[in-house]
């Protein structure tokens, strides 16, 4: 046990950094939108309106400001 270390892994870094890219747990990855449902769409659109469209659409673009702040914060890979 003497050569024993801790390994911290990175991921511990970044999700206690990044709130978004994090260790996965805030930000869900899918390749595509077919990854979630097979028709490459989800949710039930007959329940949209104008203004819940608006409020994702202003939500998401928030988010994605911040992803980009925290990519732009992240160090590069050793």
């Amino acid at each position: 046990m003497v050569q024993a270390q801790d390994f911290r892994s990175s991921s511990q870094d970044r999700a206690r950094d990044y709130a978004i890219l994090g260790n996965g747990s805030s930000a869900k990855l899918a390749w595509a939108a077919q990854d979630l449902h097979a028709a490459g769409a989800a949710g039930n659109a007959a329940a949209a309106t104008a203004e819940k469209g608006l409020a994702v659409l202003q939500a998401s673009g928030q988010a994605l400001a911040k992803l980009l702040q925290e990519v732009g914060r992240l160090a590069p890979f050793a």
